[in-house]
């Protein structure tokens, strides 16, 4: 897993766009120029397509070896994610009490299991008593033990309470570690919050923006996920290669990465081959398969089928539903806060998404500071957060990740 987020950080370092525009647009000089906004400027900003498709071909090589080298590892590891059943509360068991049927009529369990341990006339003390204790024979029990009760069984000493100082410590560290942290993260994002509770009343932050921002990211997000899980229920869940099926994400490996960037002159051209450049349809994101969405439900329909004992519908279609569900929120929001492609295909103001709104607003200066909680609009995080919280408890918390030395098999949930 680590290698797959370091290959990840390496992969979505490369295709940074958005900062590099909106922070210093690639200067002074070119010092802070990308790879993504060095293709921009030639093909977009100097109309010189051959010059910018070289870029997005380079940057795609990269991105296609390191997504090789992703899928390799994952499939060398026998990487597989499976859900655990869900947990039912222990209870304790209790010890039934013994019955009367246990030692026989008219006996005393108390009594009846265990022999005298003491003798006719035995003092338990051991005063005056030869047996089992008298004088320079050492207690049993050891010194301060309290004598055996009546059914032979020795009272352990009483030992005394721990002090709870040291808890009662850590626990106001931890209180004064959370409420430092919380005081440092409302600080940090007080502008967001401030902009997420106000009306909005820039550009940004209209009903026409939103539209533009959220319809198209859910209609792309529903489209890429959709076929990735039908393309994973068919390599994880039926497993058409047997122990090899999962190689065949070898097919989809070099695009496992690469986001609308490298892509964006091609795909470009096919919008304008089209006729649909400044047209809502432009905004859909082009991508029609998310990759890594088919990798991460591959897994699962993998660990899930292990277990499934030839149950496909019970067994894999069901449980990895919920995942594709989550899979596709994320890519939505993902897609809804992508500033690259919307700037590419829409000119109309009327059109804008609400990142090309604030950008437009930051290039014009005819606002003091920029519409900040414009793209991400109070209704959508509240839905974010339930949804998030709701797949957590229900559905998250369950996953384990095995590799190739994890053998252990759960039964289905």
């Amino acid at each position: 897993m680590a290698v797959l987020v370091a290959l990840a950080v390496v992969a979505v370092g490369l295709q940074t766009f958005s900062l590099g525009l909106v922070l210093t647009r690639g200067g002074p000089q070119r010092a802070t120029e990308t790879l993504a906004g060095l293709q921009y400027d030639y093909a977009f900003r100097l109309a010189e397509f051959g010059p910018g498709a070289s870029v997005a071909a380079l940057t795609g090589v990269i991105l296609g070896v390191l997504g090789i080298v992703a899928t390799v590892v994952a499939v060398a590891a026998r990487l597989r994610i499976t859900l655990t059943p869900r947990t039912t509360s222990q209870h304790e068991t209790a010890t039934p009490h013994p019955t009367t049927a246990s030692y026989g009529p008219g006996t005393d369990p108390s009594r009846a299991a265990t022999p005298a341990p003491y003798g006719p006339g035995t003092d338990p003390s051991g005063a005056g008593s030869p047996a089992p204790y008298g004088p320079g024979v050492p207690h049993p029990y050891g010194p301060g033990a309290q004598l055996p009760d009546k059914t032979g069984v020795p009272v352990p000493p009483s030992t005394p309470t721990p002090s709870s100082a040291p808890a009662v410590g850590m626990t106001v560290v931890g209180v004064v570690a959370l409420v430092l942290v919380a005081g440092v993260a409302f600080v940090l994002t007080w502008p967001w919050m401030d902009g997420v509770l106000a009306s909005p009343a820039t550009p940004a932050g209209t009903l026409a923006a939103q539209v533009n921002t959220w319809i198209p990211a859910v209609v792309g997000a529903v489209v890429s996920v959709g076929v990735a899980y039908l393309a994973a229920l068919g390599i994880g869940g039926l497993r058409p290669l047997g122990r090899a099926s999962e190689w065949l994400l070898l097919l989809f490996a070099p695009w496992l990465f690469a986001g609308p960037g490298p892509l964006a002159v091609a795909n470009w051209q096919n919008v304008h081959n089209l006729g649909l450049i400044d047209t809502f349809p432009a905004l859909i994101p082009p991508l029609l398969v998310s990759v890594p969405a088919l990798l991460v439900l591959t897994l699962l329909c993998r660990g899930l089928a292990e277990r499934a004992g030839g149950d496909f519908f019970g067994g894999v279609l069901l449980p990895s539903l919920p995942m594709a569900g989550i899979l596709a929120g994320a890519v939505a929001l993902v897609n809804a806060h992508d500033l690259l492609w919307p700037m590419l295909v829409v000119q109309k103001p009327a059109l804008f998404t609400t990142p090309v709104a604030q950008v437009n607003q930051l290039a014009s200066y005819t606002a003091t500071a920029p519409d900040v909680g414009a793209a991400t609009p109070l209704a959508v995080v509240a839905v974010a957060l339930a949804a998030l919280v709701a797949a957590q408890l229900l559905y998250l918390d369950r996953l384990a990740i095995r590799t190739n030395g994890s053998h252990v098999r759960t039964p289905p949930a």
